[in-house]
């Protein structure tokens, strides 16, 4: 153990520009690659350091508390569930992960990281989002749905986070190269989401882009008030112009219409996003009121006998869940899955995320808050493992960008046993 402190302990900022190595390649390979395995590299280092630091390090991260607690009770409430309700050998691994991130946070926390590094890694990765989706867009019809290897819906929503970043940096950035940048890519990245023909992204987008105009105005004077009023009402007009003449819009619009029609006529069973949607709401919510407290696990078997049964006994037009047994909503599906002490879990990591956050990451919190509540309307958020990373790692990084108390942890020659 004393070999290992001395290694580990070796060199103050040796943590730093190791965190910031490690969040500059996250952030680069969102998307184009597999992000997970440096998530895992990060974990790895934070538990080691953890374990052989633990009488040193500070676990009182000043403010974060809810967000370490809410993490923590998330990812232990759903072990005990598996372990006593469900099957430990199929779900309870995928929970693991959930109870190592307040260890992460508390080793970021302890060791800091550059700011700039996700400054570095966000415009990487939203330069290789472009080089590998744009071909794609081009080179594929109308009727095609930008993925880059992904399911669209999780691509958007990977998109957005850095479009979240990029408009956090045109705000803190005190140089106009680095603005201009941020700025580019926005408009590249909003070229690609777009492409996606996810709705919620359109509307996503949105609200991130009336975020960005009250933020703007807020901070400028009267007189440029009014300019920056009508050069924004100018770039809006132009901006929904542009996006609605897009092929991909016409034929996510035309394909919206065709399903609105089909709906109308009875034909439900070739309804596969918004009644698909609806449908699966609605026998989650039936389900749900069976067994509001535990819920029914996460087995696919018990979620497909139990939704037949009460489709059968309430005479529910169609099962959606015999296509895809999850509910299309993050908060049924954790309810319906864990019962409703999952729920107030999920509910409470939401709001620890923007609880007494650091002074001047307020928008930015606020603003991938919102993607991800979006998201969690429509879609199972956190089945997908990219999301879990982008969500809670991601988030984490994001949380500690301006807090000055970070990097507070062992410094070179202090004394470790």
């Amino acid at each position: 153990m004393e070999l290992l402190k001395r290694v580990f302990g070796y060199q103050s900022d040796f943590y730093k520009y190791l965190n910031s190595v490690l969040i500059v390649l996250l952030l680069s390979m969102l998307v184009v690659s597999n992000a997970s395995q440096v998530r895992n590299l990060l974990a790895l280092v934070a538990v080691i350091y953890c374990v052989v630091f633990i009488r040193k390090i500070t676990f009182k991260c000043a403010g974060h508390s809810w967000w370490i607690y809410a993490v923590a009770f998330f990812g232990f409430y759903h072990m005990l569930h598996i372990f006593f309700l469900g099957d430990p050998s199929a779900h309870i691994s995928g929970y693991v992960k959930f109870l190592l991130m307040p260890v992460f946070f508390v080793y970021l926390f302890n060791t800091g990281f550059d700011s700039k590094a996700i400054f570095v890694g966000a415009t990487i990765g939203g330069f290789l989002s472009l080089y590998y989706g744009v071909p794609e867009v081009i080179n594929t019809h109308s009727s095609h749905r930008l993925s880059i290897g992904h399911n669209p819906i999780v691509l958007a929503t990977l998109l957005l986070v850095y479009v979240v970043i990029y408009l956090e940096l045109i705000f803190s950035s005190k140089y106009i190269v680095i603005k201009a940048i941020a700025v580019a890519l926005i408009f590249g990245l909003i070229y690609l989401i777009v492409n996606t023909g996810v709705r919620g992204a359109y509307i996503s987008l949105l609200f991130l882009l009336a975020i960005f105009s009250v933020r703007l105005i807020l901070h400028l004077s009267f007189h440029k008030k009014i300019l920056a009023v009508a050069l924004l009402l100018i770039l809006s007009s132009v901006g929904l112009y542009w996006a609605s003449s897009q092929p991909a819009v016409q034929a996510r619009y035309q394909a919206t219409v065709l399903e609105v029609e089909r709906i109308q006529q009875g034909d439900y069973v070739r309804s596969r996003s918004i009644w698909a949607r609806f449908n699966a709401w609605q026998v989650a919510f039936a389900m749900i009121h069976e067994r509001p407290l535990l819920g029914y696990g996460e087995t696919r078997s018990a979620l497909l006998e139990h939704s037949e049964r009460i489709v059968e006994e309430r005479q529910i037009t169609y099962n959606y869940f015999k296509r895809l047994p999850h509910a299309h909503n993050e908060f049924l599906q954790v309810w319906l899955e864990y019962g409703v002490f999952a729920l107030l879990g999920l509910l409470l990591i939401f709001f620890a995320l923007v609880y007494r956050p650091p002074i001047g990451s307020e928008w930015l919190l606020y603003s991938f808050l919102i993607v991800f509540i979006l998201l969690s309307m429509t879609d199972s958020t956190f089945k997908n493992n990219i999301l879990v990373t982008a969500f809670f790692v991601v988030g984490s990084i994001l949380r500690l960008w301006r807090d000055p108390n970070i990097g507070n942890g062992i410094k070179e020659g202090q004394q470790t046993s």
